[in-house]
């Protein structure tokens, strides 16, 4: 297993200065040392030592971090804050836990979603934003403020991606299906939400431009970006357990997890099982219809027959 810690951009950046800028901000050095040692415990099982270091590091690095944003934003190193936010995203997307039997065991916000927000608060900082678009991570940083999108190239002679077209139209006939949504709607007379149909059309643009993409390394930053960038109105979505919103989340599982990184695969599927366990027992056909794509890909055993196709095995 390639020590990979996402595309080469960010590798490459944290290669030559992250060392030297860790100096100076001690919660990315911490999240540096964290990942390698949590490369080390899945390289050597049998050897705790790395599996305990990676946990000391995280600790560290995450309270650091927590405190740099709360306390000290405006002074703060940009890259050093951006390249913190990524590791440690990784790192708690590592430590997704195995699924339970208990099909509610885990929030329906992940840790390792929650742990992306802080890049909005990055970003949001004029300080911050102006550093990082001039910046050693400013190719990086263009997924992020909306200004890039990962690179598609439609092939009609593609299996794959044309199942994922297919794929990706049934799921906006769902989410825009009168009547589907479990989204609070007393919130959204009064108000205070946007509406579900407008935070499904901006997601599922680009959760599109993911499904058909090909996957190599370089798209792992349109892959995080798509996490940091969830607007608060979808992650209420997930909060209320809404199914379509869940289902979403489901595809971008299979599509990180065939990336071939280390700490993509499993993780990957951990939290899509988790998620099918959620959606199976839905009243819905057209939502356990959909289940099956992402089923498939971690494993999960689904009752009845689905009317999509299922990616192929492998």
């Amino acid at each position: 297993m390639e020590p990979w810690l996402g595309s080469p951009v960010a590798q490459s950046m944290i290669q030559a200065h992250g060392v030297q800028i860790g100096l100076k901000a001690p919660y990315l050095l911490h999240a540096i040392l964290a990942y390698s040692a949590s490369h080390l415990s899945r390289l050597h099982p049998e050897q705790p030592k790395y599996s305990e270091a990676a946990k000391t590091h995280f600790t560290r690095s995450l309270q650091a971090y927590s405190t740099e944003l709360v306390y000290e934003l405006e002074r703060g190193n940009a890259n050093a804050l951006l390249s913190a936010s990524g590791i440690l995203a990784k790192l708690s997307f590592i430590n997704t836990p195995v699924l339970s039997n208990e099909k509610m065991s885990a929030p329906p916000v992940p840790a390792w979603i929650r742990s992306m927000q802080g890049v909005r608060t990055i970003m949001s900082t004029p300080t911050l934003r102006k550093q990082l678009e001039g910046g050693l991570l400013g190719d990086v940083v263009r997924y992020y403020t909306g200004s890039a999108r990962v690179p598609v190239t439609l092939r009609h002679s593609d299996d794959g991606q044309v199942l994922h077209t297919a794929l990706i139209h049934a799921l906006r006939s769902l989410c825009f299906r009168p009547g589907t949504t479990t989204h609070n709607h007393a919130a959204v007379v009064a108000g205070s939400s946007p509406s579900p149909l407008n935070t499904y059309t901006a997601v599922l643009d680009r959760l599109e431009g993911i499904m058909l993409c090909e996957l190599k390394n370089e798209t792992v930053d349109p892959m995080l970006a798509f996490i940091a960038t969830l607007e608060p109105s979808f992650l209420e979505l997930l909060e209320q357990h809404d199914e379509r919103a869940s289902l979403i989340l489901a595809f971008w599982c299979t599509r990180i997890g065939d990336i071939g990184q280390w700490w993509t695969g499993p993780s990957a599927r951990a939290e899509c099982r988790r998620i099918c366990s959620r959606l199976a027992d839905s009243k819905d056909p057209g939502v356990r219809d959909l289940l099956a794509y992402p089923a498939r890909f971690c494993g999960f055993s689904l009752q009845g027959q689905s009317q999509l196709p299922s990616p192929p095995a492998e």
